[in-house]
């Protein structure tokens, strides 16, 4: 039998192999920071702290970017279009599951080109927006949704953004989700955004009774003036429609003339996925694939807003997509591939160009954020990023960057 004392013996070995095992546990799960080129990170460090924040902008993206990928009520966090689908009846919920069922593989087919992908993934976001208008969404609905959503601002981003305001640091955010939720989140979590701040986003049209709201501007800080409203019925949507193929720099600049403004040649680019890393671009860097078409257009300011290509209606999308082998919904429209193919032909250059709106910057450090499976996903998050934060970390190593620029 064994003695007293072996038995404290045996506690206290259990003990400290428990605590061990704890610690590596945590050392597993704990956030890391990767880079794949330390060169090229150090030269990009260097001179975007020389340069100061006189020469900055920070371009974010918003669902588990500027939120966090777990939510304050455990589990992922909400994302904009998730907030306002808590409450969806479940006939929305069938008709938006078909949908989502239908084109998500498209989304990720790696046999399909990005303007293959394009025409059905406006398809896919404008009948998920259609759904919200048939739900009979209301502007009242948008803040108590966001009241009561798992969603909260990564640690870290309040810091950004008031480096944002004390160093009159241009702030660009962009999403495909919903600009009026992503606006109520932060003001509900953070307060007023910095005055130069642009929001790149989908932005919801209301109506009181027969008297249309003021439309806003597309593509850009387009809220709608009558906040006070909350009885306001949704019935329409900002053009162009932005998804996660369109959701970058050559849209902006293409459609809302006022973000040319916030133009500066460095760039902290934050993104949680490697598509996130194409929202700006370096001179002689080639243009994400489907906006060579808009970047050779001749003026940026000013130039007209085409809406998406028309989806089919909502009911025979939704009889399509409930076929087996699908192939119903609305094929890409010829003049997409085109577009694409011809692009070659402008992107020659004798020498490389002055960093510009038109051309790119200067510098753009792209920060990724890697929040889940990181083991399998690291490799491609570290072909496209120049730092790589890992399981949803907060933004401190972006913070501590913003605090070391000269004149800071």
């Amino acid at each position: 039998m064994a003695s007293l004392a072996d038995g404290l013996c045996f506690l206290v070995a259990a003990a400290g192999t428990g605590l061990v095992v704890a610690q590596r546990v945590r050392a597993a799960t704990a956030p890391r920071t990767e880079s794949a080129d330390e060169k090229r990170l150090a030269r990009k460090l260097a001179l975007i702290r020389e340069q100061g924040a006189a020469s900055l902008q920070v371009v974010m993206d918003f669902d588990r970017t500027i939120t966090s990928y777990r939510g304050p009520k455990g589990g992922r966090g909400a994302t904009c279009h998730g907030i306002l689908e808590v409450n969806r009846s479940e006939e929305i919920a069938a008709k938006a599951g078909a949908f989502n069922a239908y084109f998500y593989p498209i989304e990720v087919d790696p046999a399909r080109s990005i303007p293959e992908k394009i025409p059905y993934m406006e398809q896919w976001y404008q009948a998920i927006n259609d759904l919200m208008i048939e739900a009979g969404l209301k502007r009242g609905d948008v803040a108590a949704a966001v009241r009561d959503a798992n969603v909260q601002l990564r640690p870290g981003v309040r810091a950004v953004f008031d480096f944002c305001k004390a160093h009159g640091v241009p702030l660009l955010i962009f999403s495909a989700g919903v600009g009026d939720v992503l606006k109520e989140v932060i003001k509900q979590q953070y307060g007023p955004l910095p005055e130069r701040c642009r929001i790149v986003s989908n932005w919801m049209r209301f109506q009181v009774g027969d008297t249309p709201l003021s439309p806003g501007t597309a593509g850009g800080m387009g809220e709608q003036t009558s906040s006070k409203e909350p009885a306001a019925r949704l019935v329409g949507w900002s053009q162009p429609l932005i998804h996660m193929f369109n959701k970058h720099e050559a849209t902006a600049l293409k459609h809302a003339a006022s973000v040319a403004s916030l133009w500066r040649p460095n760039v902290i680019l934050v993104g949680d996925s490697v598509g996130d890393a194409t929202m700006a671009r370096e001179v002689g860097e080639p243009a994400p694939e489907e906006a060579v078409a808009e970047l050779s257009a001749p003026a940026i300011a000013g130039a007209s807003t085409v809406g998406p290509t028309s989806p089919p209606p909502i009911d025979s999308a939704l009889r399509a997509a409930a076929r087996e082998g699908a192939g119903a919904i609305a094929s890409p429209p010829p003049a997409a591939a085109a577009a694409a193919g011809g692009a070659g032909a402008s992107s020659a250059a004798s020498s490389t160009p002055a960093p510009s709106a038109a051309t790119g910057h200067g510098v753009v450090l792209r920060v990724g954020l890697c929040n889940d499976n990181a083991e399998a996903l690291l490799p491609q998050y570290l072909d496209k990023f120049d730092v790589v934060l890992t399981r949803d970390a907060p933004l401190d190593w972006v913070t501590s960057l913003l605090r070391s620029l000269r004149g800071a």
